[in-house]
């Protein structure tokens, strides 16, 4: 599965057909985050200082990864992270039915699409992705690159508190910083995993800021 689609699948509360309440402000962030960090992978981008660089411009032969490739590829400088994470996140209600369709045609979930409400067809693929993160953060496996990824959007993105009681949430966020600093993984990998969740958690202070400024008035 592809980054984009597990953070989805994260972020759906399967018993309402909807995004947690506490997803609603940063899904569109975390799609972004997930989609760079799916480019990443496939090798066609790389982050230089904090300027997002395209390494190769082929497409990877996932269309819905492809269209954020090709967006990327008709900007005419190269950008800092944070303002290619704005802008992709810009285009979360478009690109976001992509992947939930990805995931239809794949039969985990069902749902109307106008209405916007997705239901699973087959809970266990996202009860696996939740049992992996269990075995991470008490187990203290080391996960592979995807759910590293996907552990770390899910602390940026604030999922920690829907997953997590109170108690424990101190722990994951520690335990996902080791991670992000363990030498287990190549330092360009921590590098680019870190640059991303820095980006969006920056974003969100921003828009938090910005949104009590606002109510001030």
């Amino acid at each position: 599965m592809l980054i984009s689609e597990m953070i989805l699948l994260m972020f759906l509360d399967e018993s309402k057909g909807k995004i947690y309440s506490r997803g609603r402000t940063t899904k569109d962030l975390g799609l972004a985050g997930a989609m760079i960090l799916d480019l990443y992978l496939k090798g066609k981008v790389s982050i230089y200082g904090k300027k997002l660089k395209i390494l190769n411009y082929c497409h990877s032969g996932l269309p819905y990864v492809d269209k954020i490739l090709v967006f990327l590829y008709r900007s005419k400088r190269p950008l800092k992270l944070r303002s290619w994470l704005n802008k992709i996140s810009q285009f979360y209600k478009k690109s976001s039915l992509y992947f939930y369709q990805r995931l239809e045609s794949h039969g985990i979930i069902i749902g109307g699409f106008k209405a916007r409400r997705f239901y699973l067809t087959e809970p266990e693929v996202k009860y696996s992705l939740l049992e992996k993160v269990k075995n991470v953060v008490i187990n203290n496996m080391n996960p592979d690159i995807e759910l590293l990824c996907l552990l770390s959007l899910m602390k940026a993105c604030r999922l920690i508190k829907v997953y997590f009681m109170r108690k424990y949430r101190k722990y994951v966020k520690r335990r996902i910083k080791e991670l992000l600093h363990s030498s287990y993984y190549s330092s360009e990998t921590r590098e680019m995993i870190l640059g991303v969740i820095k980006a969006i958690e920056d974003i969100i202070r921003a828009r938090t800021t910005a949104s009590a400024v606002v109510a001030t008035f």
